[in-house]
């Protein structure tokens, strides 16, 4: 089963239409379960029932207590050995090349802006919730990066033994 977020409201319609298209489509194509979201959690869907949650371009423009929320949330439906896959815009996305390339596209008259989010703080929340990091690629976002995290639930008691032997 996979849980798929959403784009919020403020995100411009011909993307929205393409997410919603998109999740509709692999919903069609494929054996997943899509899945409203209450645009600050994943209420409809049950705790520790999903093998993949995945969003991807969703949080790159979210305010940060909106992201967090979520985060926790997508620990709570990952069940154990589940990925948890999504990117945000972390210190990496904005070197100094990624931050001219933003300045020199002019964002200030778009509908959102990109929000960052300190990697090494959302990782350590993962943590905390019985999640560890698998990896990280980037990939683009018009005119920079994102950076797209890969996660894995652990059975919490596995998890506590691998941090302490």
């Amino acid at each position: 089963r996979l849980c798929s977020t959403r784009v919020p409201a403020h995100a411009a319609q011909t993307f929205m239409r393409w997410v919603l298209e998109w999740r509709d489509w692999l919903a069609k194509e494929y054996p997943v379960i899509a899945r409203k979201c209450e645009g600050i959690n994943l209420s409809e869907t049950e705790t520790a029932s999903v093998d993949l949650v995945q969003a991807h371009k969703v949080f790159p423009g979210l305010p940060l207590l909106m992201s967090l929320s979520y985060f926790r949330e997508m620990a709570r439906v990952a069940r154990d050995g589940g990925w948890i896959v999504f990117d945000i815009m972390t210190e990496q996305c904005f070197d100094a090349a990624h931050l001219q390339a933003w300045f020199d596209a002019n964002p200030w008259k778009w509908d959102w802006s990109p929000r960052m989010c300190a990697v090494h703080y959302v990782l350590d929340m993962f943590v905390q919730l019985g999640v560890s990091f698998a990896g990280s690629f980037l990939i683009p976002l018009h005119p920079g990066v994102t950076e797209c995290l890969v996660l894995r639930k652990q059975n919490p008691l596995r998890f506590t033994a691998k941090i302490m032997g």
